[in-house]
């Protein structure tokens, strides 16, 4: 296999074997999504269910990590959420903020705060790459990579219109024409629920979005209202995308 397509285990253990004394907790995980659409790679710190957000070590620890990364990290290269349990660091430079975490007089209770990081997700350039690579084949798509498709078969996944300002704009009966015409169709995944909630004229909080095998449907859709689709998700699997590389490594070669 290409070099490339095992380097997020071959940086995940790289970084395991680099810290592995100063992580006594730490497990290091393959992401393949990216945090708030920008942050490839993430550490979580916790000292267990028996801390809560309200607990003021907690508190005190997230402000002063805070703190510390706004002055060694300027330029939006971290960010971070305060949790029940825990703290969650999101970044562009993940050995770095370890690094800095390391070096640290920083405690969680008793505890030094590198003690404490229990989790680190890793995401894998190449994955990086293939999330900020534009889709062609239809408006409004972005890649997105997963383990598996939803379902075991379903290549998108649809966001809807489903704010009460955007039904307005749309009107009642355009929507009962997408709706009626969605239903129909064997390549999208569209439950009783679904359709319910398509014809409701307020805002819908729950299913706001639906899943299709292929995107053959959407010039049809537009040509009612393409207001109706706010985004759509392109999936693919870690493997297929392994195959791709390894395939396009061949060609060029």
């Amino acid at each position: 296999m290409d070099q490339r397509l095992d380097q997020t285990e071959s940086l995940g253990s790289m970084m395991l074997s680099k810290y592995e004394a100063d992580l006594p907790r730490c497990e290091f995980k393959t992401n393949l999504k990216l945090f708030y659409n920008q942050y490839p790679h993430c550490i979580y710190i916790s000292a267990g269910s028996s801390v809560r957000y309200y607990d003021y070590s907690l508190r005190s620890a997230f402000v002063s990590v805070k703190r510390m990364l706004k002055k060694k990290m300027p330029n939006g290269l971290a960010a971070l959420r305060l949790e029940a349990y825990g703290v969650r660091i999101y970044t562009h430079k993940v050995a770095e903020v370890i690094d800095l975490l390391k070096g640290s007089k920083i405690f969680f209770k008793d505890d030094p705060i590198m003690d404490l990081v229990c989790e680190v997700h890793v995401m894998d350039p190449v994955h990086q790459a293939k999330l900020k690579e534009p889709v062609t084949d239809s408006f409004r798509t972005v890649n997105k990579l997963c383990k598996q498709l939803p379902y075991n078969r379903y290549r998108y996944k649809i966001h809807w219109a489903s704010h009460t300002s955007d039904k307005r704009k749309i009107g009642i009966d355009a929507l009962n024409a997408i709706a009626a015409q969605l239903q129909n169709m064997d390549q999208v995944r569209l439950g009783r629920q679904m359709f319910a909630e398509l014809l409701k004229p307020y805002t819908s909080w729950h299913s706001t979005y639906f899943y299709a095998e292929d995107l053959d449907w959407v010039p049809m859709i537009c040509l009612i209202d393409e207001r109706f689709i706010k985004k759509i998700e392109r999936y693919q699997t870690q493997k297929e995308l392994e195959s791709e590389l390894a395939s396009n490594e061949q060609n060029i070669d």
